[in-house]
């Protein structure tokens, strides 16, 4: 792999494990009042569902960054192929989880209609791109998928 690949995907591990990382800070009192949740209403903070739903949303997402980023290394596929299956599902139930979460929360944004609906539709395509990659990783699912998964995923 050439310098210039290794530094981009160096940057781009790095990327994904900050933002992986950066739910963390969520749990912390001071952090949640100079954030997010401090745009949103008491009524909603209050709320247990909406609360749920976002630390699933923030913690699973943070999981799926923090592991998805590797899957994309062909050597470490190759090493460690038990391991890349194994941490491939993982990703895949955190991306759904988190997913599923976020449409939730998306209703709740703060940019009205238009923040509704992107961050809406961003949860309906994270979870579409998701289920087709598990549905071409699983021949039961679908028969002859890999050229498909091998076109979109990697």
């Amino acid at each position: 792999m050439e310098l210039t690949k290794k530094i981009l995907w160096f940057l781009f591990a790095l990327a994904a494990i900050g933002v992986g990382l950066y739910p963390i800070a969520y749990f912390f009192a001071v952090v949640r009042q100079n954030s997010l949740l401090a745009t949103k209403s008491w009524e909603l903070l209050m709320s247990n569902a909406y609360m749920t739903a976002f630390y699933t949303h923030i913690s699973s997402g943070g999981l799926a960054l923090l592991t998805g980023w590797s899957q994309f290394l062909r050597s470490w596929r190759n090493k460690y192929l038990t391991f890349h299956r194994y941490l491939g599902y993982f990703y895949v139930t955190a991306v759904f989880t988190s997913s599923i979460s976020g449409f939730i929360i998306a209703f709740y944004s703060t940019g009205g209609t238009t923040g509704v609906f992107c961050f809406g539709s961003l949860a309906v395509l994270w979870f579409g791109t998701n289920a087709l990659a598990l549905i071409s990783i699983n021949p039961s699912l679908w028969q002859n998928s890999f050229p498909i998964k091998r076109k979109f995923f990697h």
